[in-house]
């Protein structure tokens, strides 16, 4: 008791220093940065660079333009993320000094591939008049390569739009959400043929049949055209909801990577963990696992998750996948 005393009478003395004592919750670091070891980062590096040869961990990640909570910043992901799709946009170095910072951090010292997503309808909202082309250029285009190999205007202007955030970030390659839903779209915009001629025109100049193979051409959402597939390093399945996967005959496995919506699934990790657990057919693997919204599994809540961790589910879905070698 006396020791229950004693303790109130020195916390009402640092009060009485002030003015007033500050009423306002200050959010507390439980959970200080780890520190790492050079050799550590290096070894991470070696392992990122193995992507191609393994399942990998795929995560689309946004609202890092709040930095009151590690859920909204890069440095709080995952060190085993394998690609990143930056939801939230490419951000200002001026406006958003920490972001900019943490992710290329990321990228330099952990080795994690940055792309750029982009939901790709040239028909929505008019947007090829953002290139110059009326409705009438769209409905008259054509679907093929001229006799001199040259692309329609609308594949070229478009695509040279999205390679030029590969060029100008300096970052790994364009993820190309691929959800033609209006008419217009699956009549005149991108969709069957003009998809596949649009993948083969970004195929030029990044991704697997590219000079510059390091520079990831991704796909997600529709099942693109088979054509596409020698052009694609990954094609990234909105698996939501599910707890199991079903691959598609006309990618390889290892190109097949499959994704949950933490977003709406955060309380359980939905069947993010299954779907990681999952196995392709002897002799090959699976491209890999991974989550849209990961950042809302940070504080993850159901029982099953390591609540004393960030990203519980999201965690143990990457060592389901690939578990850690111990010696």
């Amino acid at each position: 008791m006396k020791k229950t005393i004693s303790t109130l009478a020195v916390i009402f003395a640092v009060c009485a220093g002030f003015t007033a004592c500050d009423t306002d919750a200050e959010p507390l670091n439980l959970q200080p940065a780890y520190k790492y070891s050079e050799e550590y980062y290096a070894n991470l590096r070696a392992y990122k660079d193995t992507f191609k040869e393994r399942s990998l961990c795929f995560v689309w990640f946004s609202d890092y333009d709040q930095s009151y909570s590690m859920a909204y910043r890069f440095a709080g992901l995952p060190d085993s993320v394998d690609i990143c799709s930056l939801w939230g946009g490419y951000p200002d170095p001026v406006k958003n000094p920490l972001a900019y910072k943490e992710m290329w951090e990321m990228r330099n010292k952990k080795g994690t591939r940055l792309v750029m997503p982009t939901i790709i309808r040239i028909m929505e909202n008019d947007n090829f008049a953002n290139f110059g082309l009326t409705y009438e250029d769209m409905v008259n285009q054509t679907t093929t390569i001229d006799p001199d190999g040259v692309y329609p205007d609308w594949c070229v202007l478009y695509g040279n739009h999205l390679l030029k955030d590969v060029w100008e970030y300096g970052i790994d390659g364009l993820d190309l959400d691929y959800e033609p839903e209006s008419s217009d779209e699956r009549n005149y915009g991108i969709y069957g043929d003009r998809m596949t001629l649009f993948v083969q025109y970004l195929g030029q100049f990044i991704g697997p049949m590219s000079p510059n193979p390091e520079k990831l051409l991704i796909v997600d959402g529709h099942t693109p055209p088979a054509e596409t597939e020698p052009y694609l390093d990954y094609y990234v399945k909105q698996n939501y909801g599910s707890s199991s996967v079903s691959f598609t005959s006309t990618f390889p496995y290892e190109k097949q990577v499959f994704t949950e919506n933490i977003g709406a699934y955060w309380q359980t990790g939905g069947g993010m963990e299954a779907q990681a657990a999952a196995k392709a057919p002897e002799g090959h693997f699976k491209g890999g696992f991974g989550a849209f919204f990961c950042l809302r599994d940070y504080h993850t809540s159901d029982s099953g998750a390591d609540k004393e961790i960030p990203y519980g589910h999201l965690r143990r879905a990457i060592q389901l996948q690939n578990p850690a070698v111990t010696k």
